[in-house]
C-alpha cells in the first residue's frame, strides 16, 4: 500500500472542497445545465478522483496544469455553451487559481516552483488558506451575472478577451522558470496578473451587458 505524508492526506480532503469551486466557478460562466444532474455530479466525482491520482502518483506542476486545463473543459459539457466559452472559462478559471496558490505559497515562505519536476511543497497550512481565499475569489465572482449570456459576443471581440488570459499564463510560466528574481518581484508580478484577469472577467461581464442591451434596443 501506498504510504501517503500527512500533506498528501490533507491535499486528498481539501480537494472534496476544490472540487466544490470549480463547480461554484462554472456556475459563474454558464447557467443552462444540458446534462443530468446525476451526470454533472458524477462528472465532478471523477475530477477529484483523477486529479487527485494525477497529485498522488505524479505530482509535476505543468502536467498537473495540463491536466487541469483539459479537465476543466471537460466539465463546461455539462453546460450549454460554445467551444470560444468553453476555452476561455477553462483558462481564466485555472489562471486565477494559479495566481492564488501562487500568492499563497509565496506568502508562506515557498520560492522554488520546479515546473518539470516534483512540487515539494508541504505546507498544510498553505493548502488549508488556498481553498478558502479560492472560495472567496468565486464568491465575489458570482456578482457578475452577465458573463452567464457570453454567447452573444461577436467572434471579432473573442480573440482579445482570450488573449489576455492566455498572455497572462505565459507569462506566469516565465516567472517560474526566471533565475534570480527577488520573492517580492515575483509576488507582485502575480499579484498584477491577478489583477489584469479580474479586469478580463469585468470587460467581459460589460461588453456582454451592452451587447445584450442592444439586442434588446433592436427587438423593440
Amino acid at each position: 500500500m501506498m504510504h501517503l505524508s500527512l500533506y498528501e492526506w490533507v491535499f486528498i480532503i481539501t480537494d472534496i472542497f476544490g472540487a466544490y469551486i470549480i463547480y461554484k466557478f462554472m456556475k459563474v460562466f454558464f447557467e443552462t445545465r444540458r446534462s443530468q444532474a446525476k451526470i454533472e455530479l458524477l462528472t465532478y466525482i471523477g475530477y477529484y478522483i483523477f486529479i487527485a491520482v494525477i497529485y498522488i502518483v505524479i505530482n509535476i506542476p505543468i502536467v498537473l496544469m495540463i491536466s487541469n486545463l483539459l479537465a476543466f473543459i471537460g466539465l463546461t459539457f455539462n453546460y450549454e455553451s460554445t467551444i470560444k466559452k468553453r476555452v476561455l472559462s477553462a483558462l481564466l478559471i485555472y489562471l486565477i487559481l494559479l495566481c492564488v496558490e501562487m500568492i499563497v505559497a509565496l506568502m508562506s515562505g515557498y520560492f522554488n516552483f520546479p515546473i518539470f519536476s516534483t512540487n515539494n511543497y508541504t505546507s498544510i497550512y498553505g493548502l488549508i488558506v488556498c481553498k478558502i481565499l479560492s472560495f472567496v475569489v468565486v464568491l465575489i465572482l458570482n456578482n457578475y451575472k452577465n458573463i452567464k449570456r457570453g454567447e452573444i459576443v461577436p467572434s471579432s471581440n473573442w480573440f482579445n478577451i482570450i488573449l489576455i488570459p492566455a498572455t497572462s499564463l505565459y507569462i506566469i510560466l516565465l516567472l517560474f522558470l526566471a533565475e534570480g528574481l527577488s520573492a517580492n518581484y515575483v509576488i507582485v508580478g502575480v499579484l498584477l496578473m491577478l489583477l489584469i484577469n479580474f479586469a478580463t472577467f469585468n470587460l467581459y461581464d460589460a461588453i456582454t451587458a451592452a451587447l445584450s442591451e442592444r439586442m434588446e434596443s433592436r427587438l423593440l
